[in-house]
C-alpha cells in the first residue's frame, strides 16, 4: 500500500491495540501490587497493636482488682469499728 505522498503506509491501530493492551495488563499488575502491599502494611500494624491491646486490657483488670481489694479491706475496717464502739452515750452506758 502506498500513502499521498507515494511513501509506503504503516498500519498503526494494531500495534496501538496491543500497546493499549499490553499497558492495561501492566497497570493492573501494579495495581494488584500496589492492594497487597497496602494489605501486608495493615497486617502489620494490627499485630504490633494487638500484644498492645491485651496489655492494657490486663492492666485494667489488675488495677480494678485491686481497686476493689481496697475497697472491700475499707469497708470491712468500718464495719468493723462500728460493731466495736457505741452509738451514744446512753447506749455506752448500758454495755457497762
Amino acid at each position: 500500500m502506498v500513502g499521498l505522498a507515494g511513501e509506503p503506509q504503516t498500519s498503526f491501530a494494531p500495534v496501538t491495540a496491543r500497546a493499549a493492551e499490553t499497558l492495561n495488563r501492566k497497570l493492573s499488575l501494579i495495581g494488584q501490587t500496589a492492594r497487597l502491599l497496602a494489605d501486608l502494611i495493615d497486617t502489620e500494624r494490627s499485630q504490633r497493636m494487638e500484644p498492645a491491646i491485651v496489655v492494657l486490657i490486663v492492666g485494667e483488670i489488675a488495677l480494678t482488682l485491686f481497686q476493689m481489694s481496697q475497697g472491700w479491706a475499707h469497708w470491712r475496717r468500718r464495719i468493723s469499728r462500728r460493731r466495736n464502739r457505741p452509738r451514744s452515750r446512753s447506749a455506752a452506758w448500758a454495755c457497762r
